[in-house]
């Protein structure tokens, strides 16, 4: 045991070691712990189960504008090896920008073992950007600002990420960074140089467990925790408690904190309070819900968020029974 926590330990440096910078720019999904191809490569092949994915974020309703995420995604383990490959394509909808991306998986475990993994994982993803200078909303002050050319309003990069994931049926950890590289999200090249935008790099930890309550195997509760850390942005820690029934039913409170404005981290109000329910409808598929009441001082202009969430098992057999507690991780 304590050579298995060394090794997480070092796996875990390795990740952290990477440099971390300004700006916060990726997607936050509040059903995180349903979407970990999208955040830590070396989640790949983890549960052990075939899977699909399919995930739908309406954020600040009512707001003009607002963001929207559509996402999709696949994993599995290959065969009997140690090999885990993922795959996943999302697109985000924010205002005038639509940034839409694919990337791939693969991950290795590092233990011989059938009652935990520790996996180490790396992704490629490639990714468009597109601003529609054209909407009726947009009005362009400065005409001659070359950062604004509707004669080139997209462009396309390409990024490596990296993650380590450990779970052991009663709880999981998970560190990552999913894009390493800081390119330009100007329309103008400006790789290398202080002008326009740049991608920055994201840190995400993630923990969570599937404990049984009262001595009772009809009721677990499930907790889950997720860290994102963006210097000179707004931090994000997302906390959720949620009570499993039967292994049918779950319904669950999560908190954020941060917030949109700085007045908001002062004041300690936070983000959102979010409810979610999941039901596993079948032995294969599972059907999530969740819905953000914002805490922010946007939430004069919007009534709040919620999110949609599907995964089907791709169970060859149809009488295999979900005993593993890692199926509802």
């Amino acid at each position: 045991m304590r050579q298995l926590f060394i090794k997480i330990g070092l796996l875990a440096l390795i990740v952290l070691s990477s440099e971390v910078v300004f700006g916060q720019q990726e997607a936050h999904y509040t059903q995180f712990m349903y979407n970990k191809m999208l955040l830590n490569p070396g989640f790949a092949g983890a549960r052990r189960v075939s899977s699909i994915s399919a995930l739908y974020r309406n954020q600040w309703t009512d707001y003009n504008g607002h963001p929207q995420s559509y996402l999709a995604s696949f994993d599995a383990n290959l065969g009997k090896s140690r090999l885990g490959t993922g795959a996943v394509v999302h697109r985000q909808m924010d205002g005038v920008v639509q940034r839409s991306a694919a990337n791939l998986s693969l991950s290795y475990d590092i233990l011989r073992s059938n009652d935990a993994t520790l996996r180490v994982g790396m992704s490629g993803t490639a990714r468009q950007f597109r601003y529609d200078l054209n909407a009726n909303e947009v009005h362009i002050k400065d005409r001659i600002d070359p950062n604004l050319d509707k004669q080139n309003d997209r462009f396309t990069n390409a990024n490596i990420g990296a993650g380590i994931y450990f779970d052991n049926k009663t709880y999981y950890f998970g560190v990552s960074v999913p894009n390493l590289m800081k390119n330009s999200i100007s329309l103008r090249n400006t790789a290398g140089t202080e002008e326009g935008g740049t991608e920055k790099r994201h840190l995400y930890i993630m923990a969570g467990g599937f404990f049984e309550l009262f001595n009772n195997s009809d009721f677990h509760l499930k907790p889950s925790i997720m860290y994102k850390y963006v210097p000179n942005a707004p931090y994000s820690f997302d906390a959720n408690l949620s009570l499993m029934v039967m292994k049918t039913f779950m319904g669950g409170v999560s908190y954020r904190s941060g917030g949109g404005a700085k007045s908001d981290i002062r004041n300690g109000i936070g983000d959102s309070v979010d409810l979610l329910a999941f039901v596993q409808a079948t032995d294969q598929l599972g059907i999530g819900v969740a819905y953000d009441f914002t805490l922010s001082q946007i939430s004069k202009y919007t009534k709040g968020s919620f999110e949609l969430v599907t995964r089907y098992d791709l169970v060859p057999n149809k009488t295999r029974v979900l005993h593993n507690p890692r199926v509802f991780f």
